[in-house]
């Protein structure tokens, strides 16, 4: 199997952790309130680009297993834009939650609006890491929670008979998902060489 790793387009929130820095007056801000983050401009120019770059790995892929935030959704909508293969969505690459970016639309508010997608491992209406008290509270993620999400992708993935499969994620998943401090720039896409680091 070929697997690629595919990190997000820049997200509004990328866009203001980076600009925060030139706002001194923003600098103790550790959450900004961008709910569920959409891609910016920048960002879907950058799907793009990865859609003319990357067209032969585009046309090869036979399947897409995506982040349920809305970032992963449009940035995959925009790269294989013109693959014909079936899409997942799964909370088990989601991010790590750890601002109000990573906290997503309900499962129900997500089968009406991609109605062309499969859905697989929700567990929860709610499917983000919260613990029940409110649900739009900001839990900070343990890692070994995503660690565990990782292993679980993994066997899912050795399930599968796919020989080309994307996987559109995001920077701290992709890093547990590898065990490596690796970084990912904003759509990027990385090849697993022969899928070892991920057995």
């Amino acid at each position: 199997m070929e697997l690629y790793l595919v990190r997000h387009a820049q997200s509004a929130f990328n866009r203001w952790h980076h600009m925060k820095w030139l706002k001194p007056w923003e600098w103790f801000v550790k959450d900004p309130f961008i709910w569920d983050a959409k891609l910016t401009e920048k960002g879907i120019q950058q799907t793009i680009k990865a859609r003319q770059e990357y067209a032969d790995i585009i046309k090869r892929t036979e399947l897409i297993i995506c982040s349920p935030l809305s970032r992963t959704i449009m940035t995959m909508q925009g790269v294989f834009a013109e693959a014909k293969c079936p899409v997942i969505l799964t909370p088990l690459i989601a991010e790590k939650v750890h601002h109000s970016c990573d906290i997503g639309l309900p499962l129900k508010e997500l089968k009406e609006k991609y109605t062309n997608y499969q859905f697989c491992h929700f567990e929860e209406e709610l499917w983000w890491y919260h613990k029940g008290e409110d649900p739009k509270g900001i839990i900070i993620e343990p890692w070994e929670n995503v660690k565990h999400r990782a292993d679980k992708i993994k066997e899912f993935l050795k399930t599968r008979d796919e020989k080309v499969i994307a996987m559109v994620s995001h920077g701290n998943f992709i890093r547990s998902f590898m065990d490596e401090v690796i970084m990912f720039r904003n759509c990027q896409i990385k090849k697993v060489e022969g899928f070892g680091k991920a057995q």
